[in-house]
């Protein structure tokens, strides 16, 4: 039966906006009308319907859990869930704050309306009691700079003299000051879902829509990193603060060392909050992860690895998977109403700026099968990349999660290497699924041979964090207790920084004479621009890092002080500056990722409003970071015509058969709670089509 808008707007609205729904609709009729016909089987429908067991059931929430983050793979709809199961809590009564921590944000996409940066607002035409926000990452990280700021080298000026000053700073006290002034990459986005959880008090429930599967975890990660950072940073000031005190005999300014300690209150009210966030991902009664996915085997296989890295690994509570997009009775007629969607969707993105700057590649759907292994992946290839010409030796493809990315870089690869080109197609997605693209199991951070000129690597993320902490530590060395405390605060790499080793292993395949192209898979939007910024992070970071090193060496006060406690030690200068060495990579790397003679990057994008929004926002960003940027690949474009509509249902009704029965088992093995979500036939979006997605989401069973 179809669900349109009128009715849905009337059963599922709360009692105290219904007699606002006539003038609402009189306005929204027309997108909302074409925005829900889905498909529904009735109970005597279900038995005709494939693929749906009975683990399917209603979604439920413990009344206990107050913090719920949703997450999945790219593009399976983890915003739109997100914005269901709030306005539908909110609906019953409860104060919800639905919260998004993606960097390449789409939360206000999903509601239909602007969304301020770090505050919550009011969602407009939903409950009264429905908030949300967009983590603000720039504005936490400057309260992170707060803090640091509260230790005031110049100030002391006025009330200790020059002298005191200039004997602090011989210390090496700016250094140290501008190098945890910059965290590393991800403490932004963790100091600012710390100022999320403290909300916690103010809503009966909050609603986190996460970054893609491995972004997600990292998120995870973070307060275990920046619990041992904020740490050894404080252990690192106490040594300064001896250093400090020590010098302070010398010049008589003995209350430097009570100043010094400014700096320490502050970051331990920062290191509080910090540890509340992980106190709060580890309460199981607390707080619950929902896995979200789409009935495909790429997508079955990386919801495999993630609710079973949220158990074993995070030890997060996860009891629920969300299967979005489940067809049912999905026939021609309602592809044809999909099909008119996608292409006006896509004929006035392409007509305005930014896209109508770009050279857009439109692949239409297919039909034989999913795009798995090396001959389908070649006849993708010459669907999409017949006509290309003047290819550049390193190809960066990426976009939005869930649009084709590493199939359409999995593809090019292998377009590139027909004729005996010498192609090298690598992952730095942390939720890899290049080799599950290919076919073949790809082992962590080895290249593999896939086809006779054709490697595939995955980046080994744990390897490269690994590789990461010991080119800091041996780089800054332990030549005294204050250096060791250096590299000790240094020395655990922050989620996110095996990106950074894995674009210098790209930069070392680009430099090689091994291959003529070298095409990456990325991460999705908002972690593939970090990623490109983070050469510029890296030579920054290194600069101070190195700067704080040789300052504690040459310091005269230092070695007086290191005399005095019999700790001094011979410095070894014939060793390697790798710190150095690091950072020259970084500097040649970022040139690299700016030369348009030599480096492109490919955007995918889904023929939908939340993809080619997204896809919009990417390319002004490439733009602004003068990054080339001129192709456009739309996948899954569908073809007006019945033999073309016919096979695009019975294809995905073949292929979710197949995902299906992988969720299911993994349902049985692990005793996770299954819900289908049917799919629409056009983008779910605004707050009446979400009451419609939380309909099917929380129905009775």
């Amino acid at each position: 039966m179809l669900l349109v808008i009128a009715w849905c707007a009337a059963a599922f609205a709360p009692a105290t906006k219904r007699s606002l729904l006539p003038a609402i609709q009189k306005k929204r009729t027309k997108k909302h009308v074409l925005l829900l016909h889905a498909v529904v089987p009735s109970s005597s429908e279900k038995e005709e319907t494939t693929g749906v067991s009975q683990q399917d059931v209603g979604f439920e929430l413990r009344d206990s859990v107050k913090l719920c983050f949703v997450g999945g793979k790219g593009g399976v709809g983890k915003t739109s869930i997100s914005g269901a199961i709030a306005t539908k809590l909110s609906d019953d009564g409860e104060k919800v704050l639905v919260v998004s921590t993606d960097p390449a944000h789409s939360l206000g996409d999903a509601l239909g309306q602007a969304l301020s940066r770090g505050a919550p607002s009011q969602v407009v035409e939903a409950s009264p009691s429905l908030f949300a926000m967009e983590i603000d990452a720039e504005g936490a990280l400057e309260k992170w700079r707060s803090a640091v700021a509260a230790f005031d080298v110049e100030g002391f000026a006025s009330r200790y003299g020059r002298v005191a000053v200039d004997a602090l700073r011989s210390l090496g006290i700016d250094e140290f000051l501008e190098l945890v002034s910059n965290p590393p990459p991800g403490i932004d986005e963790l100091v600012a879902l710390s100022e999320v959880v403290k909300r916690r008090d103010d809503y009966d429930r909050i609603i986190v829509d996460t970054a893609p599967t491995g972004h997600a975890l990292r998120l995870l990660d973070l307060p275990r990193f920046a619990d041992a950072f904020v740490g050894n940073v404080l252990k690192l000031k106490s040594k300064l603060s001896q250093l400090a005190n020590f010098a302070g005999d010398i010049v008589s300014s003995k209350e430097l060392f009570e100043d010094v300690d400014k700096l320490a209150d502050r970051l331990e009210t920062l290191h509080a909050s910090l540890g509340a966030v992980r106190s709060a991902l580890r309460d199981q009664e607390l707080t619950e992860f929902v896995v979200v996915a789409i009935p495909t085997l790429l997508a079955s296989r990386e919801t495999r690895r993630l609710a079973t890295s949220l158990r074993s690994k995070q030890r997060v509570a996860a009891r629920s998977i969300v299967v979005n997009r489940v067809i049912q009775r999905f026939d021609a007629s309602k592809a044809r109403t999909y099909a008119a969607n996608q292409r006006a969707l896509l004929d006035a993105a392409l007509g305005t700026p930014p896209l109508s700057k770009a050279i857009a590649t439109r692949v239409p759907f297919v039909a034989d099968g999913e795009l798995v292994g090396e001959h389908a992946l070649r006849y993708f290839g010459g669907l999409a990349f017949g006509d290309w010409e003047d290819v550049k030796k390193l190809v960066i493809v990426g976009g939005k999660g869930g649009v084709g990315k590493t199939t359409a870089a999995a593809s090019l690869a292998v377009f590139l290497s027909d004729g005996g080109r010498r192609v090298a197609a690598v992952s730095t997605d942390p939720a890899h699924s290049l080799g599950d693209a290919f076919d073949v199991d790809l082992p962590p951070g080895t290249i593999t041979r896939v086809a006779p000129t054709l490697d595939a690597l995955e980046i080994d993320a744990d390897a490269a964090a690994r590789e990461a902490a010991e080119v800091l530590k041996t780089s800054i060395g332990s030549d005294n207790e204050a250096l060791a405390q250096l590299a000790q605060t240094l020395e655990t790499p922050p989620p996110g920084v095996d990106e950074l080793v894995s674009l210098l292993k790209v930069l070392d395949l680009a430099r090689s004479r091994d291959y003529e192209y070298i095409v990456v898979d990325t991460a999705p939007t908002g972690h593939t621009l970090r990623m490109l910024a983070l050469p510029e992070i890296l030579d920054d970071f290194a600069e101070r890092a190195a700067n704080a090193r040789d300052r504690l060496r040459a310091n005269p006060f230092v070695r007086a002080f290191l005399k005095n406690q019999q700790q001094q030690q011979q410095i070894g200068d014939e060793t390697v500056d790798r710190l150095r060495d690091l950072q020259e990579k970084a500097l040649a790397l970022d040139v690299v990722l700016h030369d348009k003679d030599r480096t492109e990057f490919v955007m995918v994008c889904a023929p939908n409003d939340l993809s080619i929004s997204e896809t919009a926002r990417l390319k002004t960003a490439l733009d602004d970071a003068g990054v080339q940027a001129d192709r456009l690949v739309v996948n899954g474009l569908l073809d007006d015509d019945e033999p073309s509509l016919d096979a695009f249902a019975a294809k995905r009704r073949a292929n979710q058969d197949a995902a299906l029965d992988d969720i299911h088992q993994l349902s049985e093995a692990s005793h996770f709670r299954i819900t289908h979500i049917p799919q629409y036939d056009t983008d779910v979006s605004g707050v009446y089509g979400l009451r419609a997605l939380a309909h099917a989401l929380f129905r009775p069973r």
